[in-house]
């Protein structure tokens, strides 16, 4: 997702909508998976534990530099089978990531295999309904290898195990956000 940027006052409102539709608190645990550098943790108050998920190496060696040694960890890792033994996290974001995956489902298992009952996913995406009004080149852009609508973006969630429970589209630019938990069930086979 980084590979185009990201425009610091779309983290900047990323950040505030967390706090505040997700309640994000003092000593929770955020895992951000496409973290690159760390730029959107980086953000984030420092009373809250910082994880970072990317494929990029030389990002992830940047962004441990950056954090605190110890308490903010940085995986460099395949998202499908990256290794993790620490809590489940909170929180996992997923910022314009999701659209990138050739394996979709296989991620969101993956990610509901290290979560609990209280943990929630937040995946942002450009959605094919504000394609046409919001650069629809960018949309169906070489790197997107995926190309959600609102409804095949909740379709991809249930099927990999997540309950769908709040929704939020972007006016400044084509992001469709979607925040979900482990439904019951699936989370029973784990």
């Amino acid at each position: 997702g980084q590979s185009y940027g990201s425009l610091s006052n779309h983290i900047d409102e990323q950040i505030k909508w967390i706090y505040e539709e997700l309640g994000l608190k003092p000593g929770q645990i955020v895992l951000d998976v496409g973290c690159y550098d760390g730029e959107f943790l980086s953000r984030l108050n420092n009373d809250i534990i910082k994880l970072g998920l990317d494929i990029d190496k030389p990002a992830i060696e940047r962004a441990r530099k950056k954090f605190v040694e110890g308490r903010d960890i940085f995986i460099n890792g395949d998202f499908e089978t990256f290794e993790y033994s620490l809590k489940p996290p909170n929180i996992i974001t997923m910022f314009h990531v999701l659209e990138h995956l050739s394996r979709p489902v296989e991620v969101l298992k993956k990610l509901l295999s290290i979560s609990n009952e209280s943990t929630v996913i937040l995946i942002e995406v450009p959605t094919i309904e504000d394609g046409l009004t919001n650069d629809i080149n960018g949309f169906f852009s070489v790197q997107h290898t995926n190309h959600f609508s609102r409804f095949s973006l909740k379709r991809c969630l249930i099927e990999s195990g997540w309950t769908p429970f709040l929704t939020h589209q972007c006016n400044d630019y084509n992001g469709y956000r979607i925040a979900a938990k482990p439904n019951k069930i699936s989370k029973g086979r784990l």
